[in-house]
C-alpha cells in the first residue's frame, strides 16, 4: 500500500480460517491413508518390487537421454 511519501508499505494480514484448515486438511488425509502402511511397513508393502525397479530405470535412462540430447542441441544451436 504506498503511503504519503511515496514508499511502499507492507502489511500482513491475518490468517483466514481457509489459510490454516487446507494444510491441517491434507496433513489429516495423509495420515488416515498412510497410517496403515506405518503400522505395519512389511506387511502392507509389495514384496517383489521387480516392476518398481524397473519403472525407476526407464525414468533415469530417459532422464539421461534427455540431458544428451539437450546438450547436442545446443551445442548446434537448436
Amino acid at each position: 500500500m504506498p503511503s504519503n511519501d511515496g514508499s511502499v508499505v507492507v502489511t500482513c494480514r491475518s490468517a483466514r480460517w481457509a489459510d490454516v484448515a487446507a494444510p491441517l486438511a491434507y496433513l489429516g488425509l495423509t495420515f488416515v491413508l498412510l497410517n496403515p502402511v506405518w503400522d505395519d511397513p512389511n506387511g502392507r508393502m509389495i514384496a517383489d518390487k521387480v516392476q518398481d525397479q524397473s519403472q525407476f530405470e526407464w525414468i533415469l535412462a530417459r532422464a539421461a537421454r534427455s540431458l544428451a540430447l539437450w546438450g547436442a542441441n545446443s551445442r548446434s544451436g537448436l
